[in-house]
């Protein structure tokens, strides 16, 4: 799923309320709120869970939530970061976000050194050394 360069007040990319949507392989990009939530606005006990989402560049920011709401984020590529499992802060390197193209030395996917734009061993060896430790 992507959600492009969209424009809202508030939650402007996705606005839960009282919704517990689950994502798989999504793109939030460009996306701009003039209130709040460029990516996402959860509101109402709303529990989404995103996972091995890219949610970059969305504006004023990425994710706003209310008290009563929880937002999981796993294995993500986040501007601002996250605190869950396995998200990073790191410019995504992408050339168009609506076809998914990556630079060819975009990490972590091409990051073994070789930088040939081919997912190897050695990028594989390379991303768990950057990984870090397990809590």
């Amino acid at each position: 799923m992507r959600i492009l360069q969209l424009k809202a007040a508030r939650g402007c990319g996705m606005f839960n309320s009282r919704a517990c949507p689950v994502l798989t392989n999504c793109v939030f990009n460009g996306n701009t709120a003039s209130v709040e939530g460029g990516a996402m606005r959860n509101d109402d006990d709303s529990h989404p869970i995103v996972s091995n989402g890219i949610l970059w560049d969305d504006n004023p920011d990425e994710i706003v939530q209310s008290k009563d709401s929880l937002t999981t984020m796993n294995y993500s590529t986040i501007m601002g970061g996250w605190p869950d499992a396995g998200n990073i802060d790191a410019d995504p390197l992408v050339v168009d976000m609506g076809a998914y193209e990556f630079q060819p030395t975009a990490c972590p996917w091409d990051c073994g050194g070789d930088n040939d734009g081919n997912v190897g061993i050695n990028d594989f060896l390379e991303l768990l050394a950057n990984w870090g430790p397990c809590p």
